[in-house]
């Protein structure tokens, strides 16, 4: 039970970090403007019996962290039926605004894999499973023009000997400035 629910724990964050790279990273190559961009990401579990189980259980694991590493886990981690927002800023280079397609083919890491389909009208939909954390998810990017995006995902979190929980996930990104002021561009 425990190692399930460290693995939904570690889904959850997993899941959170990579919108965060993949809203700064993916977004400059569909011909957006280069500059200051803001990235607001919202992710929530649906509120359920087996979800609320879940966060229960995880709250009595974070009970044994230390205050600051338990504060952390917290913020990371939504309660069902509670969104949990971030936003953070990040700068585009000219060179990472011109760089070649992204949202496109399939992309592979360690342990997930994301399948987007074909464009149609500013939309791409996108699949993804990762089999260590295991979830899948669905959704679709969505271009609105050189100034803004969005993303939409449902995922579905499945720990053995649990029933399945969902989240979605929306990301929206937004133009600000041509200049970045003090927001460094990201490295690969």
């Amino acid at each position: 039970m425990n190692k399930n629910i460290a693995l939904v724990t570690a889904a959850v964050v997993a899941l959170l970090a990579l919108a965060l790279p993949l809203s700064g990273a993916a977004a400059p190559s569909r011909a957006v403007q280069p500059g200051l961009w803001e990235i607001k990401v919202s992710l929530e579990t649906v509120d359920s019996e087996p979800a609320r189980r879940k966060y229960e259980a995880l709250k009595k694991i974070w009970q044994n962290l230390k205050p600051e590493e338990r504060k952390k886990v917290e913020a990371a981690v939504p309660r069902p039926g509670v969104p949990l927002l971030q936003t953070h800023r990040v700068c585009i280079t000219a060179e990472q605004a011109r760089e070649g397609p992204a949202f496109s083919g399939v992309e592979e890491d360690e342990d997930c894999r994301t399948e987007y389909g074909e464009a149609k009208g500013g939309r791409i939909p996108a699949k993804m499973t990762c089999e260590e954390q295991p979830l899948s998810a669905v959704g679709e990017v969505v271009f609105a023009g050189p100034k803004g995006w969005s993303m939409n995902m449902r995922t579905t979190m499945r720990a053995q000997g649990e029933p399945p929980t969902e989240s979605v996930m929306r990301t929206e990104s937004r133009w600000l400035s041509s200049d970045c002021g003090s927001v460094k561009p990201e490295k690969d």
